[in-house]
Formats: structure tokens, sequence, C-alpha cells
């Protein structure tokens, strides 16, 4: 099945300009003019851009004694009906643990949207 969100003006790193985009199993397949597709989405009048990413989130961060109030599913299905479809988390490191600290084996199984990992570096030696 094939959507094509027509009319749109596509806002692009380089440009602005108005088009019709395709999109097959999810991705963008062609960007161009009077594309046909099974379903259309009238998108006149409207800006139409890729996802956003945020470089710097505190999903399920402990601070203080408390933990930060984003989880890992709502903060980033929230993220995603923003039009945000990558975050970058930050995850602080313990000292004498790896950084992230498992992160990626529970984000892997929680977050709604591209995710990377952000950490601070806690030890080392002056030859590092």
């Amino acid at each position: 099945m094939e959507t094509v969100v027509r009319n749109g003006t596509v806002v692009s790193a380089g440009e602005t300009y108005k088009a019709d985009i395709a999109i097959m199993s999810g991705k963008i397949a062609r960007i161009g003019k009077d594309l046909e597709g099974n379903e259309v989405i009238d998108a006149e009048g409207h800006y139409v851009f890729p996802g956003g990413v945020d470089v710097h989130t505190h999903m399920q961060l402990p601070v203080g004694g408390t933990v930060s109030s984003d989880h890992l599913v709502t903060g980033t299905v929230e993220a995603a009906s923003g039009g945000t479809t990558t975050i970058i988390d930050f995850a602080d490191q313990e000292r004498g643990r790896s950084g992230g600290g498992g992160w990626h084996q529970v984000a892997n199984q929680l977050v709604c949207a591209m995710s990377a990992l952000g950490a601070k570096y806690c030890g080392g030696s002056s030859e590092v």
C-alpha cells in the first residue's frame, strides 16, 4: 500500500518547495509532482518536515532521590506525536559501572522512536 502526501510545502535542509511525497512501508519512496497512491493525504497549506531530533532528553533519569517524570514509553510517544522521531537520551554513569548502566537493554524494549545514548564519563585516570 502506498500513501501520498499531496500538495504540501516540503521543508528540507537546503530548500522549501511544493511537492507530493509517496510513502511505502513507512518510508519515503519518492518526492515529486502528481504522484498516485492508495491513500491520499491533502497537505495543501501545510508544511511537511522531516522528523525532528531531540539531542538531550532525560527519560527515567534518577535525580536527587526521585526519577524524572518522562518514562521511555510516554516520553517517546509524546515526542513522536509532536514530530520528533529520534531522541538522544542522557544516561548518568555511576563510578565503577559501564556507561549507561544497561540503558540500551531497557530502552530497546520500551522506546517508540529512534533512540541513542549520551552519557557523562565518570572516572578514568591520567592516561585517559
